[in-house]
């Protein structure tokens, strides 16, 4: 069993193996090459934004800050969910102070263009397209699912503010941004004091209602007019400062003089069937299963003491959990601590402390908690699509726990007429008519009868009747061997006796 052991937690480690236009055309990413060859990490993001693009990305970036010169991210994806698309942010953003660059070669649409701008720089190919970045909620065949008027507008105000903020940070035109995601914005080029700028309507008639600021004001062009979203070509998005630079292909990319990596060392990376699996795993239906799994085991351990089977697996399927989420940037070292307490307390209530009480119930909570915050990359829900995952998350946890009790209920009245059962256990039925009972067979019959102590009753002792000897108990003195004592009574298997000759105390005998 403890091999059984050792292979299960052995998978588990192996599991868990709006500023001036100027200053965006003029902001430098420095990529300087050193006394070594310089080297380049390529790293592919098409087709859809999902959990394998995420688990991918954060697999290949977990190792890369500071070990390459830069990291070039060759896109070409429609969009996809905007959770992934966050944390796949984080992935990117997370690697400052390495340079980091998005290619464009196809298309960079809806989260796309959230992924690209995460970048210190963007880069389009001739024929490619950003923008479109609107929020929507996909129904059952990935169709947009018309939502009231109110919650679109929070949906669409979330999105709007995390456009901006990225925007902000990373030096693009935070009003273009937010036109990416809100059709209602109308954006124009304006130069204000001398210095070119993009401005929302909104924006534009605040500086206008001024007196003193109107006059340092004149409007360009209309960038993107209202009721529409953004998407730009490839020499759109340079015109408005979204771009650096349109080339052909990767090799030109890296010819750039701006760029300087020609010749370094090229390092693509490219999915495996691990980063499929952990997508596979991260799903809240099969977490919910596997939660299912781990506490089943755990219950079923709890009845049957020791350490065997169920405990292992369902161990093992708690690791499944908490190192699949480990793996896509879920899963902390707070989630693991409290996976470990809880599974530390558990183990206290069988192996110590047998029954359910207040030990196991913590173990239980402990686990619970930690492998819901595993599932999310956030404690506490902010934005729309945070609680919808919150509720998905809480969902497949609940279930999970409540269908290992169906499935213990179940499994306490199916499992004993197995054949499998009969062989784990005892079949031999003591009866009485065999000559097997709990009590004295002849306990009426010694009712009365005088035996002779032949071992002290202290109150316990042996008592010889006839040419049999019986365990007895003394309900009254001392009886000291020898002595003599009747059955008063039988209780099962107990025999009481009385003293008939209670054995006096000798006096000393002293001589001169």
């Amino acid at each position: 069993m403890r091999r059984c052991w050792l292979t299960g937690m052995a998978l588990g480690l192996l599991l868990l193996s709006g500023a001036a236009s100027n200053s965006y055309a003029s902001k430098s990413l420095e990529i300087t090459a050193g006394a070594k060859r310089a080297r380049v990490l390529i790293v592919p993001i098409e087709g859809p934004i999902d959990r394998i693009q995420g688990a991918f990305l954060h697999r290949i970036l977990a190792g890369a800050k500071h070990k390459y010169d830069a990291v070039i991210f060759d896109i070409n994806t429609p969009g996809g969910r905007i959770d992934i698309m966050a944390k796949m942010s984080d992935d990117i953003v997370g690697l400052a102070p390495t340079p980091t660059i998005a290619f464009v070669s196809g298309r960079a649409l809806s989260a796309g263009s959230f992924i690209a701008m995460s970048a210190d720089r963007i880069y389009m190919a001739p024929r490619a397209l950003i923008g479109a970045a609107k929020a929507y909620v996909a129904g059952p065949k990935g169709l947009p699912v018309e939502l009231p008027k109110s919650i679109d507008e929070k949906l669409t105000s979330a999105n709007r503010a995390q456009f901006r903020a990225l925007a902000d940070a990373k030096g693009y035109p935070p009003a273009i941004a937010q036109a990416m995601v809100d059709e209602p914005l109308e954006v124009k080029k304006v130069v204000f004091d001398g210095k070119e700028m993009y401005l929302s309507s909104k924006g534009l008639e605040e500086l206008e209602a001024d007196p003193l600021k109107k006059d340092k004001l004149k409007v360009l062009e209309t960038v993107s007019r209202k009721g529409r979203l953004i998407t730009f070509t490839a020499k759109e998005a340079v015109k408005y400062d979204i771009a650096r630079g349109v080339v052909s292909d990767l090799d030109a990319l890296l010819q750039l003089e701006e760029v300087n990596l020609a010749d370094a060392e090229r390092v693509r990376q490219a999915q495996n069937w691990s980063d499929k699996l952990i997508a596979v795993l991260t799903t809240p239906q099969l977490v919910g299963l596997l939660v299912l799994v781990g506490f089943g085991g755990v219950w079923l351990e709890m009845k049957m003491p020791g350490f065997g089977i169920p405990g292992t697996v369902g161990v093992i399927a708690f690791l499944l959990v908490l190192g699949s989420q480990f793996l896509v940037g879920n899963a902390n070292a707070l989630e693991i601590l409290l996976f470990v307490i809880g599974i530390a307390l558990l183990a206290i209530e069988i192996f110590v402390t047998p029954g359910f009480g207040f030990i196991g119930g913590g173990g239980v909570i402990c686990v619970l908690v930690s492998l819901l915050l595993a599932m999310q990359s956030f404690a506490l829900p902010q934005a729309p699509w945070e609680f919808r995952t919150l509720k998905f998350n809480l969902a497949a946890t609940l279930c999970g726990v409540a269908g290992s009790f169906l499935v213990l209920l179940l499994a306490t009245w199916v499992i004993p007429g197995t054949p499998i059962f009969n062989r784990l256990t005892l079949q031999k039925q003591l009866k009485s008519d065999e000559g097997y009972g709990s009590g004295v067979q002849e306990g009426p019959a010694l009712v009365g009868k005088v035996g002779t102590v032949v071992s002290a009753l202290r109150p316990a002792g042996k008592l010889e009747i006839g040419d049999r000897t019986f365990s007895v108990v003394s309900d009254a003195a001392f009886v000291g061997t020898g002595g003599k004592a009747r059955v008063v009574r039988v209780d099962g298997p107990k025999i009481v006796v009385e003293p008939l000759e209670p054995e006096k105390p000798r006096e000393p005998d002293f001589q001169a």
